[in-house]
């Protein structure tokens, strides 16, 4: 799990490749396998994903999604951990000026679960 999170941390150094290629191995696996993973190796992919968003490497409008599907899972530090991370990531996206799109879509998505 190290492993990932360096990964994670120097993918912004390898922007053409990295980035693409880590984010999507770990949403499909989270969106997959959401249920059954063990809860730390869940909390590493997001935590890991959450540090490629920071460094603006992921687009919230791929990421968001995933966290808010993960609130299904019945792990209470991991929903906990969602929380803060999607609060902090919409004030962040909105922070400057509001980004109309990425509110546009995720609304969609947030209407779509309802």
């Amino acid at each position: 799990m190290d492993y990932l999170k360096f990964l994670s941390h120097i993918s912004s150094v390898y922007r053409q490749t990295l980035p693409q290629f880590l984010s999507n191995e770990m949403l499909n696996l989270l969106q997959q396998y959401y249920a059954i993973l063990h809860p730390e190796i869940r909390m590493t992919l997001v935590t890991c994903l959450k540090i490629m968003r920071g460094k603006d490497n992921v687009q919230a409008v791929v990421v968001l999604p995933v966290f808010f599907k993960l609130f299904r899972c019945q792990d209470k530090e991991l929903r906990k951990f969602l929380h803060g991370s999607l609060i902090t990531d919409l004030k962040e996206i909105n922070k400057n000026a509001k980004n109309h799109a990425v509110n546009k879509k995720l609304q969609g998505f947030v209407l779509s679960l309802l």
